[in-house]
C-alpha cells in the first residue's frame, strides 16, 4: 500500500483488543476531549440536519399521495397515474443514487466535504421544489431520477467524512445519532404533510404542490448555510479549531485513516477493494439489512391499513412508533456498539429481532384471523429493529478499510446496497396484494435471513483475510475485538 494511501507507519503497534493503534500521545488528553466534544457540536447537528432534510424530501413523494384523497386536486389525479406507476416514481429515484454513489464520494475528498456537501443539498433542494410542477408521468419520473442523482453520495460522504474526524471506536454511536434522522423524520413527516393539505388552494397551488416547495426551500438554504460553516479537514486550516486541536485531530488519528493529502484516486487500491470478496460481502448485507426498511419507508402506512385501521390521520399516527422504535433503537445500538469496541453482535442482535418479528407478521397475513391485530401490530412494529444495524454496518467497513481510495470506495459501496433496496422497496406492495400484502412481508422476513447470512460470511471473511496478512502487518490495523481487518 502506498504512502499516498494511508499505509500504517512500519513501527506501528496495535494492542490486539483494542481498536487503536498503541503509541506516545504528546498532548493534553484533556484538549483531546475538548477537541472531540466541539467536533460533536460542529460537525454532528449539521450533518443530523443535512440527512432529516433528505429524508422528508425522499419520502414526501408517500405523503403528496394522501392529500386531498379522492378528489381532482389528489397527486394522483392531478398527473393521471395508473397501475403502478407510482412504485415506478418511488424507485427510480434509487436508480439515480445507484449510478452516482461511488463517484459522488470521491468528490467529497477532491473539493473537501464543505463544498460537495452543499452542492448535494442545494442541488437535490432544486430538483424537490422542481417537483411541485411536474404535470404527467414523465415528468415525475424525470423529476424523482434527478432527485436520485442530485443527493447521491450524502449518505456514503458523511460517513466518509466522519473517518477523516472520529477514531473508528467514536465512529458508530456517532453514525447511529446522524442516521436516526431518518426515522426521526418518518416519525412527523406524515403529520407535516397533512398540515400543508390546508393550503390547498392557495395561490392556485395544490397541497401536495405546497408539500414539494415548502419542503425542498429549507435544503437550499441550509447547504448554502453549510459551504460556509462546515469543517473541510484535519490538515485544512480553520478557524473553529485552535492551532493545538487541529494538531491533535491529525495526529491522534490511526496511521491507517485516510488523510487529505492523501492522492485523490489510487488504482491500485480501487483494483484490490474491487476484488476483494470482502466489498460484495459488505453490499449485500447491507441491500437484504436495508430492502424491508426501504419498502416500510414508503409503505408502513399501507401495512398499517392492512391491519384494518382506515383514518388517514390514523394510519399516520401509528406509523409513529414504528419510526420511534427504530430511532432510539439505533442510538442505543450504536452507542453500546462503541462504549464495548464490538460491532458483528451489534448487528446480528437487531436482525434477529427484526427476523422473527417479521415471521410473526408473515404468518399474520397468511392467517389474519389467528393472531390479534394489537400483536400483529406491535410485531410489525419490531420488524424496524434492523434499522438498528445500520449504522454499526457503516462502521464496521469504515473501520476495515485503510487509506482515502479505500474509505471512500468502501463507504459507498456497501450504500449501494441502499440504493438497490430503494428500488426493489416499492415494487414489495403491489395494490393487487391488498389488504394482506403477504408476499412482501414473507420478502421481509426472506431479507433478514440473507441479511443474517452475510454479515455472518463478513465476519469469516475478516477473520479468513487477517489470517492470510503477515504477522507484522496483522498487527498494525485492528477494527474490533471481533472484527480484524480487510486485506491492506
Amino acid at each position: 500500500m502506498s504512502n499516498e494511501e494511508g499505509a500504517p507507519a512500519e513501527n506501528s503497534v496495535v494492542d490486539d483488543e483494542k481498536m487503536t493503534p498503541i503509541h506516545e500521545k504528546d498532548w493534553d488528553p484533556e484538549v483531546e476531549k475538548r477537541l472531540v466534544r466541539k467536533l460533536d457540536v460542529l460537525l454532528l447537528p449539521f450533518t443530523s440536519l443535512m440527512l432529516l432534510l433528505a429524508f422528508i424530501d425522499r419520502v414526501n413523494l408517500a405523503n403528496a399521495t394522501v392529500l386531498q384523497p379522492n378528489t381532482p386536486d389528489s397527486f394522483n389525479n392531478s398527473l393521471g397515474l395508473v397501475g403502478n406507476q407510482f412504485n415506478w416514481a418511488t424507485a427510480i429515484f434509487a436508480a439515480g443514487m445507484f449510478v452516482l454513489d461511488v463517484p459522488s464520494n470521491f468528490m467529497v475528498k477532491k473539493f473537501s466535504a464543505r463544498v460537495w456537501l452543499a452542492r448535494i443539498m442545494v442541488t437535490w433542494g432544486i430538483v424537490v421544489v422542481a417537483e411541485a410542477f411536474v404535470t404527467n408521468f414523465s415528468g415525475i419520473m424525470a423529476a424523482r431520477f434527478f432527485l436520485g442523482v442530485a443527493e447521491a453520495g450524502l449518505l456514503p460522504g458523511v460517513v466518509f467524512y466522519f473517518s477523516f474526524w472520529y477514531l473508528p471506536e467514536e465512529r458508530a454511536g456517532r453514525l447511529a445519532i446522524f442516521y436516526s434522522m431518518q426515522p426521526f423524520g418518518g416519525g412527523w413527516s406524515g403529520l407535516l404533510a397533512i398540515a400543508i393539505d390546508h393550503l390547498n388552494g392557495i395561490a392556485g397551488l395544490k397541497s401536495w404542490q405546497w408539500l414539494f416547495i415548502l419542503e425542498g426551500i429549507p435544503a437550499i438554504i441550509l447547504g448554502v448555510v453549510a459551504y460556509f460553516a462546515l469543517l473541510e479537514f484535519p490538515h485544512s486550516p480553520s478557524t473553529y479549531l485552535t492551532e493545538e486541536e487541529r494538531r491533535i485531530a491529525i495526529m491522534r488519528m490511526p496511521p491507517a485513516a485516510p488523510k487529505s493529502t492523501d492522492k485523490d484516486f489510487d488504482w491500485a487500491a480501487f483494483r484490490r477493494d474491487a476484488t476483494n470478496p470482502l466489498t460484495y460481502f459488505f453490499f449485500f448485507a447491507y441491500f437484504f439489512a436495508a430492502m424491508p426498511a426501504a419498502s416500510g419507508t414508503t409503505f408502513i402506512p399501507t401495512v398499517i391499513r392492512g391491519l384494518g385501521f382506515t383514518s388517514s390521520v390514523q394510519i399516520n399516527l401509528l406509523s409513529i412508533p414504528f419510526n420511534w422504535f427504530a430511532f432510539l433503537g439505533a442510538i442505543i445500538n450504536g452507542l453500546h456498539s462503541d462504549f464495548t469496541r464490538e460491532r458483528y453482535w451489534h448487528i446480528v442482535f437487531p436482525l434477529s429481532i427484526a427476523t422473527f418479528s417479521s415471521l410473526i407478521t408473515g404468518i399474520g397475513s397468511l392467517r389474519p384471523d389467528s393472531i390479534p391485530t394489537v400483536v400483529r401490530f406491535l410485531f410489525a412494529t419490531f420488524t424496524a429493529a434492523e434499522a438498528w444495524s445500520f449504522p454499526v454496518i457503516w462502521a464496521y467497513r469504515a473501520n476495515s478499510v485503510a487509506g482515502s481510495t479505500s474509505s471512500a470506495l468502501g463507504s459507498a459501496v456497501v450504500l449501494l446496497g441502499n440504493a438497490l433496496a430503494y428500488f426493489v422497496g416499492p415494487f414489495l406492495f403491489p395494490s393487487w396484494d391488498a389488504p394482506n400484502y403477504t408476499p412482501g412481508l414473507w420478502t421481509w422476513f426472506g431479507s433478514n435471513c440473507m441479511a443474517l447470512i452475510m454479515i455472518t460470511a463478513v465476519s469469516f471473511e475478516i477473520r479468513r483475510q487477517k489470517l492470510e496478512v503477515e504477522k507484522p502487518l496483522g498487527l498494525l490495523w485492528r477494527t474490533a475485538p471481533s472484527a480484524p481487518p480487510s486485506k491492506v
